[in-house]
């Protein structure tokens, strides 16, 4: 036997990491900021003595209540002892991956059910995007082609421009599955030119969609960037593919983020680990655990872009289309 374990297989936290990163302050059970919900106003004097404009500004709250996530294994005693591995590591390293699968799919597609709630329920993530109020885009086709994806980001994008006043920040996230349809595509009608829409940096671009990000080849994480502005695309297999074209999680497409992210702010507590023998010391077991405490909200729900819709049914190749990504 090798000394060592294959680990299990599980997709990371990549759209957690792109969130600004908050320390979870101790003693809440919520994190609340003010807001102004209705601003004050200026207008121009319709006539010398006339009345100046006025609106008496009003205030909200957002709120981000704590979530509780957690886990844990029970192993005997004799397994840990008489084993010729280090279970505890491999036990524990397990469970750490898990909870960051976890977080990074809280914070893609929490329903945020029982919000009222302490340690019960789930956060409020950015999908379905009507949570936040975010801006939607919806892609309909029958025979959806790449090069109107590329147009689908360009409305997203346009949406957080002319709603959030600022695009600062703002990239995408999609499914591998979109990601490299979008990437091995050829361009021209039906893809009888034969050039990728996709190029590589340092060779070209020449009539390209996007382009390649030199480096490592990641499975998740950044893997290219569009040429209509400074916003670099990401993959995460955490993104959903069963969304029904609405926004709903019943169907069969899957969907597209963009978001500027340092509007996202994602509160993590101080991770916690332990072993606890004596719970089920009558049975010689250890009980391996881990928690966190994690709240998250959006600033802004104009940051946030979502397409969805019949255009993001499984792609398909665009020539050959017995190929399914």
């Amino acid at each position: 036997w090798l000394p060592e374990f294959i680990p299990a297989l599980r997709a990371g936290r990549v759209a957690a990491g792109l969130c600004r990163q908050m320390p979870l302050p101790e003693g809440t059970d919520s994190i609340n900021m003010p807001k102004i919900k209705t601003p004050t106003l200026v207008a121009p004097q319709t006539a010398d003595n006339a009345p100046v404009a006025s609106q008496d500004w009003e205030d909200e709250a957002v709120q981000a209540n704590v979530k509780t996530l957690a886990g844990q294994s029970d192993v005997s005693i004799q397994l840990l002892e008489q084993s010729p591995y280090h279970l505890d590591q491999v036990i524990m390293e397990d469970l750490l991956a898990d909870y960051n699968r976890l977080v990074g799919r809280q914070v893609i597609y929490a329903p945020g059910t029982s919000a009222s709630s302490l340690n019960a329920g789930q956060i409020k993530g950015l999908y379905p995007f009507s949570q936040w109020s975010g801006n939607e885009v919806t892609w309909t086709s029958s025979n959806p082609y790449p090069t109107s994806f590329n147009q689908v980001m360009g409305a997203m994008a346009s949406r957080i421009a002319t709603n959030r006043f600022s695009v600062q920040d703002v990239h995408f996230l999609l499914h591998p599955r979109r990601w490299y349809w979008f990437g091995t595509t050829p361009d021209g009608l039906e893809g009888k030119a034969g050039r990728p829409l996709v190029a590589a940096d340092g060779f070209g671009p020449y009539n390209a969609q996007a382009l390649y990000v030199p480096g490592e080849e990641p499975a998740e994480g950044k893997v290219g960037r569009v040429p209509f502005g400074p916003h670099d695309i990401y993959v995460d297999a955490n993104v959903p593919t069963n969304d029904n074209g609405s926004g709903v999680r019943s169907g069969t497409y899957d969907v597209a983020i963009a978001n500027k992210w340092d509007d996202a702010w994602l509160f993590e507590g101080a991770l916690r680990t332990r072993a606890m023998s004596e719970v089920l010391s009558g049975t010689l077991e250890i009980r391996f655990q881990c928690f966190n405490y994690i709240a998250f909200l959006q600033r802004y729900g104009q940051s946030l872009a979502g397409a969805m819709g019949t255009g993001f049914a499984a792609p398909t190749g665009s020539i050959d289309t017995s190929i399914t990504f």
